[in-house]
């Protein structure tokens, strides 16, 4: 009897909705990339080109696709897929045409996500500006993309593992948690984490919690 392998289940269904995105949408034109999950602040995903080399041939170089976990309890499977598109159409642009600096999306590559049916938005929403260093996109209704994402969504995939607590959730309970520290002298306030070990630069006394915020 064969072992539940969760990591193999997690991968494999990312690694499954690449290849199929790349043949409908990229004509199997796109490299094989490391699909990784990774925590980063204020995405949702992101590319790096040429990120990883092999430790057995270091001629092989790939780039990489992360999806973000801490996002995931926010999103639903058709936006993790969505997202992972438009990480493949950077993917796209560095291979085939003329990347921007960093996450700028420029109008080449607002065109080929407009190709496979994503609209490039500042706001993530109809109205947005097609260029910018934090744009984002949002589906087409009826586009290509809409129709494989319903597509593969019949087959019953899932990503079946999220993080437990979302990046707005830790955020919040960050913010919520932190204390004011006041020195007894100067009234010189500071805001910190719990417990933290301050001491006033002027006065040279320790700085006592005087509340939450």
């Amino acid at each position: 009897m064969a072992t539940y392998n969760p990591s193999e289940t997690q991968y494999r269904e990312l690694q499954y909705a690449f290849r199929r995105i790349n043949k409908r949408l990229f004509k199997g034109a796109l490299p094989n990339c490391l699909l990784t999950l990774q925590r980063k602040p204020r995405t949702r995903g992101y590319m790096s080109p040429a990120k990883f080399e092999s430790r057995k041939n270091s001629v092989t170089v790939l780039d990489e696709i992360a999806i973000n976990p801490a996002e995931m309890p926010e999103m639903i499977d058709a936006a993790i897929l969505a997202t992972l598109a438009l990480n493949m159409c950077r993917v796209w642009q560095v291979h085939f045409g003329k990347p921007g600096r960093g996450r700028y999306i420029n109008k080449e590559l607002a065109d080929r996500m407009q190709v496979i049916g994503m609209i490039s938005s500042s706001t993530g929403k109809p109205g947005g500006k097609r260029t910018g260093q934090h744009t984002g996109g949002y589906v087409q209704a009826g586009g290509p993309l809409d129709k494989l994402i319903k597509d593969i969504l019949t087959t019953g995939w899932r990503f079946e593992f999220q993080d437990r607590q979302s990046a707005k959730r830790e955020k919040e309970d960050r913010k919520v948690h932190r204390h004011k520290y006041q020195c007894p002298n100067c009234e010189l306030a500071a805001w910190a984490r719990p417990l933290a070990n301050l001491i006033c630069g002027d006065c040279a006394l320790a700085m006592p919690a005087v509340g939450r915020v």
